[in-house]
């Protein structure tokens, strides 16, 4: 995401009320334009449902390349059990 470019702003104490309100304004305007695009709680708990399998699979497949397939690429010829 982009940071925007903000003016620097006046102190509080420099600003006539209704300076404070529009300067309020426009802040709230900046905040609430980017709700729509932050995550809700559903989206969290289904990416935690996705990303748990995903964990789940990845583990069962190296565990089973350790026990399949790792004990047959350190046999050598000649040894005992080759």
């Amino acid at each position: 995401m982009a940071a925007q470019a903000t003016q620097p702003s006046t102190a509080p104490a420099e600003m006539s009320v209704s300076q404070l309100a529009q300067h309020n304004s426009e802040r709230i305007a900046r905040i609430e334009a980017t709700l729509p695009h932050l995550a809700t709680k559903a989206d969290i708990e289904a990416l935690k449902s996705d990303l748990t399998w995903r964990i789940i699979l990845a583990m069962g497949a190296m565990t089973g390349f350790l026990t399949f397939v790792a004990p047959l690429l350190h046999t050598q010829p000649g040894a005992p059990g080759a």
